[in-house]
């Protein structure tokens, strides 16, 4: 027992503890044996040695443990719903990344050693898509109610230049051909290295729409989206008749 004491380590450090003085004489022990007397003598000594070590001496604690509680509050459904996040789609928090599998944000595996998941870079891939899909949803959002978008525009352009900056257009495309030996015909396999990863998210060809991208040149520049309106609010409902009212009641002024 006495070995798995944390604290028991700096006993044996140069600078000495003030311990409480040594009384001479004997020791009393019970009548059972005496085990009892040392053991309660041992742990005084231990009290009062923990209770006069250096104030700047910490023992260690143990990291908290992550619980559900600390995951992010998110409001999951559909666009219709005018909920942010969808099923599927990647969220990442403090350092995580999870992914809504039945409205329950989880965590994604990572490939180790031993362990396996997605590659380390695909992780990156996703992260530094997740904040362009947010703001082009937040920059729809604005356009729609009518609200300002300009703010949430510059945030997508932010995003999307960090991104192209790590790892090139969204949609870069890895062109091979591989020509048949019999029939001499030729056949070209696309890779798309950037949005591979985030075929999982429903909204991976949103943010796939945004860039136009040339196949041939590899060349990519932003969509109107980052400085134009591409969407407008819904045009109020003309009422003439009673049954247009009663289709569409919440035109109704209620004012004479």
């Amino acid at each position: 027992m006495i070995g798995k004491l944390p604290w028991l380590g700096l006993l044996g450090t140069r600078q000495a503890l003030p311990l409480e003085p040594r009384r001479r004489g004997r020791v009393r022990r019970s009548a059972g044996g005496g085990a009892g007397g040392c053991a309660q003598d041992l742990e005084t000594t231990a009290g009062t040695a923990l209770a006069r070590l250096l104030p700047s001496v910490r023992l260690p604690t143990p990291a908290p443990a992550t619980s559900d509680a600390a995951l992010p509050d998110l409001e999951i459904g559909t666009a219709a719903e005018g909920a942010t996040i969808k099923e599927g789609s990647f969220v990442s928090h403090d350092d995580r990344l999870l992914q809504i599998v039945d409205g329950v944000p989880q965590p994604v595996p990572i490939r180790a050693k031993g362990v396996s998941g997605i590659p380390a870079k695909h992780v990156r891939i996703i992260r530094g898509l997740i904040p362009i899909r947010d703001a082009v949803r937040a920059v729809l959002r604005a356009q729609e109610a009518g609200d300002p978008w300009q703010a949430r525009q510059l945030r997508l352009r932010l995003a999307y230049a960090r991104f192209v900056r790590l790892f090139g257009p969204i949609n870069l495309t890895q062109v091979t051909e591989t020509v048949d030996a019999e029939t001499g015909a030729v056949r070209e396999t696309h890779r798309y290295p950037n949005l591979a990863p985030f075929a999982d998210d429903p909204d991976v060809w949103l943010v796939a729409s945004i860039e136009e991208y040339d196949l041939e040149t590899g060349a990519a520049r932003m969509g109107p989206i980052f400085t134009d309106r591409v969407i407008h609010p819904p045009a109020p409902p003309i009422v003439e008749t009673a049954a247009d009212a009663l289709t569409y009641p919440p035109t109704v002024s209620t004012r004479g």
